[in-house]
């Protein structure tokens, strides 16, 4: 039975399911958004992979057999009901589509993969890194890829919110590279920090749903009666990331990971001026500030001891 009242899509479902995909009618976007709370399907991995197989289409690099039968053009909102259904009940293509764009890239073959915007098998969200050079290292090297929750600094450096508890105390110019690597970790162990402690990112400081940072750990002292600073919210962060980090590598995940897509790199946005992500910049400050291996991307022995996670230094290094 069709529902006449559904939950309205957000802004990443909007952009992820809705614009990369070329729709713009405010009802099918609702519908493909009911369908995939229903499906249970995230919408931005979603819509960024049907939007992959669109652009695939429309170059020609895979037909009517391929899709089949589906002529799935951007701006087709009947096409991406249908494939997400397809992708859902693995039917057909949808059954390729539903193993995310890296895996499915590697299937199709014939070019496929340097249309697959995605980091570690992640789709990347809706904040494109080329407009805020923080992004590059954040995205190219968080524990996850291209998830946007991890620490994503849009959130600074457009706004230049002064955040004096940890050291910004001006606006930050989204299209230098000097800092960014420092910015970006920062901004991670902050949001770490934020979701290991069952927060709402939407009520974090970097929204400014609530106001100062202190207020969360003024909260938390306040609940557990242990006096907590802000300089002891960026450490746990810290700890947790690194943590994380090491059990990834441990795992046979590699440096060579830390990367973005081609496109980021050469193909300039030119509604943010033309940018591109200067990752070669940026990304050995990121590992500098984080104590990481620039050759391996691990975590070294003395930043792991420091964080006091001796038995983990021991298992990376002996």
């Amino acid at each position: 039975m069709e529902e006449d009242n559904v939950e309205g899509p957000e802004y990443e479902t909007q952009t992820m399911a809705g614009s990369i995909c070329g729709i713009t009618d405010i009802y099918a976007l609702n519908k493909i958004n009911d369908l995939c709370n229903l499906y249970g399907l995230d919408t931005i991995s979603a819509g960024s992979t049907i939007a992959f197989a669109m652009e695939l289409y429309e170059r020609g690099i895979i037909d009517k057999k391929d899709t089949d039968g589906i002529e799935l053009r951007f701006g087709n909102a009947d096409a991406e009901i249908e494939m997400l259904k397809k992708i859902t009940y693995r039917d057909g293509f949808g059954n390729v589509l539903a193993e995310g764009t890296r895996r499915a890239s590697r299937m199709i073959g014939r070019g496929a993969e340097y249309y697959a915007i995605q980091i570690k098998g992640v789709e990347l969200a809706a904040h494109d890194p080329r407009a805020f050079q923080g992004g590059g290292p954040h995205y190219a090297a968080t524990i996850s890829g291209g998830r946007h929750t991890e620490g994503i600094t849009v959130v600074w450096e457009p706004l230049g919110n002064p955040y004096p508890e940890i050291g910004l105390t001006g606006a930050i110019d989204p299209k230098t590279t000097e800092g960014k690597g420092k910015l970006a970790k920062l901004l991670e162990d902050w949001w770490c920090f934020i979701n290991i402690g069952g927060w709402c990112l939407f009520s974090s400081d970097v929204i400014r749903y609530c106001g100062k940072m202190s207020y969360y750990t003024e909260t938390l002292t306040a609940v557990t009666g242990v006096h907590y600073t802000v300089q002891d919210a960026m450490l746990a962060g810290e700890r947790v990331f690194n943590l994380r980090k090491a059990f990834n590598m441990r795992h046979g995940c590699t440096k060579e990971e830390d990367i973005l897509p081609e496109r980021l790199l050469t193909e300039p946005n030119r509604r943010a001026g033309g940018t591109v992500v200067k990752l070669e910049q940026t990304l050995p400050q990121y590992y500098k500030e984080r104590g990481w291996d620039p050759e391996k991307s691990l975590p070294t022995k003395e930043k792991l001891k420091e964080l006091g996670l001796e038995d983990i230094a021991k298992d990376l290094w002996g």
